[in-house]
């Protein structure tokens, strides 16, 4: 026996099939393909709303937030770099003076005085970021967000070289897990009055060349958290730090330092220096060391060992005035021409 089918029937089937049809349609309108945006949190009608944290989004893309804010200094209608050209490419948005910028070009300030800057910039994918602001002349203080992340970065060599009217920065955040080479990072930051280095903790560290050099106008430092066990090259690490009253580096082990050659020298305000921790016995550059500590009158290498190295005007230019210097044995007859007549020397078994 057959049945028709009512006309009313049939039409809730197509009325049923089609609420169907529509709630797979909007539920695949609501698919978000993850693994092109993973850092996605929140998605609605296939966009983005929402990343993670450390990231923003841009351009519906959650990008990696690595920011920092700076002060600028300009004469007014000049063209000024605000990052090196090696890393320009990486910025995602930059802002001076809340306008938002085009990253891509260099920027002429309009007016003179300082102003504001703010940049996102992504270095996820680098291991270096060598002389990121070198020769930025016009950089007056920096201050770099948690979410400028170092994790994966080994070297920043010359990272601020030549900023000589930088005068704050912050760089605590960094992580420095595997910082290997921070050389020539302050070089010539004569106008830079404290340095605050206590991220740099880790032992992996190993170049620390003209580090401070021509730093004329720093102090005093606190290096008592520094690892040096590993660190092969510590020449012209305070060359030219005119100002430098003091140090401590009693923390510092030197055991595979090949260089120390000017390693003090022009330090012309130092008075005192106690380097009795210091053993030298795979340097193989000595030179200029002390060149010009005009003021030293009391210094301290009683574990500088004699290993046949160069010794260049080793003490040259201490104070003829006098002072007293301990040295071991088997080293004096090497120096002993660079030291002034008047200076003490104390003889101390090796």
């Amino acid at each position: 026996m057959f049945y028709l089918e009512k006309d009313d029937e049939k039409e809730n089937k197509k009325e049923e099939n089609k609420e169907k049809e529509e709630n797979t349609e909007k539920e695949n309108s609501n698919k978000y393909d993850i693994n092109k945006n993973p850092n996605c949190i929140k998605y609605e009608n296939n966009k983005c709303l929402n990343c993670t944290y450390g990231y923003e989004l841009l351009n519906e893309t959650c990008s990696p937030l690595f920011s920092f804010m700076a002060i600028y200094e300009s004469g007014g209608d000049e063209n000024v770099h605000l990052i090196s050209y090696t890393y320009k490419y990486n910025i995602i948005k930059m802002e001076i003076n809340k306008e938002i910028i085009n990253p891509t070009i260099n920027y002429t300030f309009k007016s003179a005085g300082q102003h504001s800057v703010n940049v996102l910039i992504d270095i996820s994918h680098l291991t270096k970021i060598d002389e990121m602001f070198k020769e930025m002349k016009n950089l007056i203080s920096i201050n770099f967000t948690s979410k400028f992340d170092t994790t994966s970065i080994t070297s920043m060599r010359g990272f601020f070289s030549g900023c000589k009217k930088l005068i704050s920065i912050d760089i605590t955040n960094f992580k420095t897990e595997k910082m290997r080479d921070i050389s020539l990072t302050f070089y010539g930051c004569s106008s830079l009055p404290s340095i605050n280095l206590s991220s740099f903790n880790h032992n992996a560290l190993y170049g620390f060349v003209s580090l401070f050099e021509g730093c004329a106008s720093l102090t005093s430092i606190d290096l008592s958290f520094l690892h040096t066990e590993n660190v092969t090259h510590m020449n012209g690490m305070f060359k030219d730090c005119k100002s430098l009253t003091s140090l401590n580096l009693s923390n510092f082990i030197t055991d595979k330092v090949i260089y120390l050659d000017g390693m003090f020298r022009g330090c012309f305000s130092l008075t005192s220096l106690d380097l009795s921790n210091f053993y030298t016995g795979k340097a193989k550059d000595m030179d200029y060391v002390f060149f010009d500590c005009r003021n030293l009158t009391y210094l301290d290498i009683s574990h500088f060992t004699d290993t046949s190295r160069t010794y260049d005007e080793f003490c040259s230019f201490l104070p003829s005035s006098g002072g007293t210097i301990k040295v071991n044995k088997n080293l004096i007859d090497k120096i002993s021409k660079y030291i002034p007549k008047k200076w003490e020397i104390i003889l101390v078994d090796e």
